[in-house]
């Protein structure tokens, strides 16, 4: 333990010199004046002043001695301000750790869940369907829309959102896509809901990493479907997204024209569209 070292105050020790001095000086006058060589008087005002001396060496001593307890106050402070910002820097890096650590298990769930037999085989069950009918629908095939006196040409996102709720309301196993997509955007949503910036900014992509093409596609066109119970808000389209779907429909339809397509207007459609 460090030890508390004593200050020297030379201030102090000159006014306790001039105290005893003019102590010693009115005793001698006392002595000298019982002998009738000078006046008693005088005697007073040297006890006097070395009262005061006294006192000016208490409070000089008392100032100084206040002006060390408060910078060891200070230093104090700033050492327990040091010690709250090291906990403090401890409890986050705890917390992350504990973040990062439920956000791997959850994924890692997650991973094991989609990776079923019958998940994954409902989801590419699934795109083997919704090919087709969005390929009649985009040739005008067995193609009717609500308004059908409407001389405007139907959209291709029109195509798109219908036939893709046609597929999933007549999918057999529609549940196994429900379920998966309830999981996927729960998980999502625990991701994006964390406090914890550096986790969100790495597990969003290793998350999305963790998807096949078909997957993220189906994520996105859940937005069309009708009765899912999904309470999450839908992702948002984009380009990268929108130009993998053409792609995929291209590859199952040869006469599926992309450079004819207005991506930008595509991309607006899509999110521009509500469900009743």
């Amino acid at each position: 333990m460090k030890e508390k070292t004593t200050k020297s105050h030379p201030l102090v020790t000159a006014l306790i010199v001039l105290a005893i001095v003019s102590f010693v000086a009115g005793v001698v006058i006392i002595s000298i004046s019982e002998k009738g060589f000078i006046n008693d008087n005088l005697v007073g005002p040297f006890f006097a002043l070395a009262g005061v001396f006294i006192v000016g060496a208490a409070l000089h001593y008392q100032s100084s001695e206040y002006k060390v307890q408060l910078e060891e106050f200070k230093n104090s402070v700033k050492a327990l301000e040091k010690t709250s910002s090291a906990l403090e820097a401890q409890k986050n890096l705890l917390l992350k750790q504990n973040t990062d650590q439920l956000l791997f298990n959850v994924i890692e769930n997650f991973t094991q869940f989609k990776n079923r037999k019958e998940i994954n085989g409902s989801i590419i069950a699934f795109f083997n369907r919704f090919y087709p009918k969005f390929g009649d629908y985009y040739h005008n095939r067995e193609f009717i829309l609500s308004n059908k006196d409407s001389k405007e040409p139907v959209k291709l996102s029109s195509k798109i959102i219908i036939a893709a709720n046609n597929t999933f309301q007549d999918f057999r196993n529609r549940e196994h896509v429900k379920n998966y997509l309830i999981f996927a955007f729960n998980v999502y949503s625990l991701i994006d809901k964390t406090e914890i910036i550096e986790s969100k900014k790495w597990f969003t992509p290793f998350f999305f990493n963790q998807f096949t093409p078909e997957e993220v596609l189906i994520i996105y066109l859940s937005r069309f479907f009708e009765n899912t119970g999904l309470l999450n808000e839908p992702l948002k389209w984009n380009y990268e997204t929108v130009k993998q779907l053409l792609e995929i429909i291209s590859r199952s339809d040869s006469s599926f024209d992309i450079k004819s397509v207005d991506i930008n207007a595509l991309i607006q459609d899509l999110n521009n569209f509500q469900q009743d």
